[in-house]
């Protein structure tokens, strides 16, 4: 992959699906449920080696934002962002895009959930290298056509 490749993980959710278990300051990725992380800390883990997190932005809500800091002490501070107003998936994606393009107009983004239980860890990464690739070519040949 010649672009860069940034990743928008996606923390909101209202905390209503999971219940008991989940609450709206403690939604299901914010949960241990699959191992000694929670699901957002499995989500941020899977990106390693493919994505460095100064390229990885974490997107929740003003809810939810003071314990995703303090769940992740050791991630980029800037990095972790509060929706402003929940506006759902295609709002939150849209805001994701401009923080990327902001950094860099030509990259590539992968928008992910933070809470899949993704076991397969060297699958889940050769699928995301497979699409930036893929991307990289589509965007190429658009470039050469114009």
């Amino acid at each position: 992959m010649s672009n860069p490749v940034y990743a928008l993980i996606l923390a909101g959710g209202s905390g209503e699906r999971f219940w008991p278990l989940s609450r709206r300051t403690r939604p299901k990725q914010l949960l241990r449920l699959v191992s000694k992380r929670t699901l957002l800390e499995e989500t941020i883990s899977r990106l390693d080696g493919l994505v460095p997190p100064e390229r990885i932005l974490i997107l929740t809500n003003a809810e939810q934002e003071t314990a995703v800091r303090e769940l992740l002490v050791n991630f980029p501070r800037e990095n972790i962002i509060a929706e402003p107003e929940k506006r759902d998936t295609a709002a939150a994606v849209a805001l994701g895009s401009g923080w990327v393009a902001t950094r860099d107009h030509g990259a590539t983004m992968f928008a992910l959930p933070a809470d899949h239980v993704i076991a397969d860890r060297a699958a889940f990464q050769a699928t995301l290298k497979t699409a930036a690739r893929s991307e990289e070519r589509r965007v190429g040949k658009e470039c050469r056509s114009r």
